[in-house]
């Protein structure tokens, strides 16, 4: 057997492990989403209907109540998907290495005469591309909010900053739950942008298709942080009461922003937008964190310990750079 012989056939069994791990990643996902639609069926039908639920789908509810059985499976599946995707991640990249040698394999190396150039003047590096989504939702009728503020003054900032060709900033207003997975698939972002209302029990409120408020659990934006795009590094949480949110996502993307208690309109504006303007200026997520602070205080708006921010286990927010030349 040749060397191309024995690369094809090892391509070949990466290929079909990969086809394989793919297949069980969407089993895992699909009883990682029925399991949390029996946990958030509580809220509307109590813990009776969910005990028959839980029955029906042949889950054990005669030694603990159906509730808790649904949230070991929930952490069980989590896991296990978190596992599959670093795996499948790792396989790409021999599937890629294997075709790579593939194409070069055999080919006989040629000395080519290359003829020198005069050096070239020095041009300034165009700094990597970052999208911003940014998701509106002004649900709460007695309590509006400035969001049309917010996104005016984060774009001002972007425009000042060093890069701003490099922020592609995208708004989405009166977002609706579904609109979160549609705008993601369409504009496939770095960062992840809420602007509205959070409640004490951890969830967004967003606009309802019937015009009134709707409630999102933290179990389904974990879910849609999991699986909605491999590209999102950042999810800003600028609405009160999001700091779970922002310490949950931060097991599937890089890096998460929360606040955890209420904060006003003029505060998550001055933050947001001088977050925003320090990325711009290829700054680290630790130091646009702590400008979008000093910046509060500068303005004399006592609310600088309101926000937090959290990276996942063995990153350092100090490395972070959304924005690199």
């Amino acid at each position: 057997m040749t060397q191309i012989d024995e690369l094809q056939q090892n391509l070949q069994q990466k290929k079909a492990a990969l086809t394989q791990l793919k297949s069980d990643k969407a089993q895992v996902l699909q009883r990682l989403s029925e399991h949390t639609q029996l946990i958030g069926s509580t809220v509307q039908d109590g813990p009776l209907q969910l005990t028959a639920m839980a029955a029906a789908a042949g889950k054990a509810a005669d030694t603990e109540p159906a509730v808790e059985t649904a949230r070991k499976h929930v952490r069980h599946n989590a896991a296990r998907a978190i596992d599959l995707v670093a795996t499948i991640a790792k396989l790409e990249a021999e599937i890629a290495g294997l075709e790579q040698q593939l194409d070069t394999v055999g080919l006989p190396e040629k000395k080519k005469s290359v003829p020198k150039k005069k050096p070239a003047a020095p041009v300034k590096k165009a700094a990597q591309k970052v999208t911003v989504l940014f998701l509106a939702a002004n649900a709460l009728k007695n309590a509006p909010l400035q969001l049309d503020a917010e996104a005016r003054a984060i774009q001002d900032n972007i425009r000042r900053s060093e890069h701003r060709e490099a922020i592609d900033f995208v708004t989405r207003w009166a977002a609706e739950p579904l609109d979160i997975l549609q705008a993601i698939n369409e504009v496939n972002p770095q960062v992840v942008h809420f602007s509205g209302h959070g409640s004490h029990d951890d969830q967004l409120v967003l606009q309802g298709d019937d015009g009134q408020p709707k409630f999102v659990s933290l179990a389904a934006i974990v879910q849609v942080m999991l699986s909605a795009s491999d590209t999102i590094r950042l999810v800003f949480f600028n609405v009160c009461f999001s700091d779970d949110e922002a310490e949950a996502v931060v097991h599937y993307v890089e890096a998460a922003i929360g606040m955890k208690t209420s904060i006003g309109d003029e505060a998550a504006k001055v933050f947001a937008a001088q977050f925003y303007a320090a990325l711009g200026f290829c700054k680290s997520l630790q130091t646009a964190f702590e400008q979008a602070k000093a910046a509060l205080m500068l303005q004399g708006i006592a609310e600088e310990n309101t926000p937090q921010l959290y990276v996942k286990a063995g990153l350092d927010p100090a490395q972070l750079v959304m924005v690199k030349v």
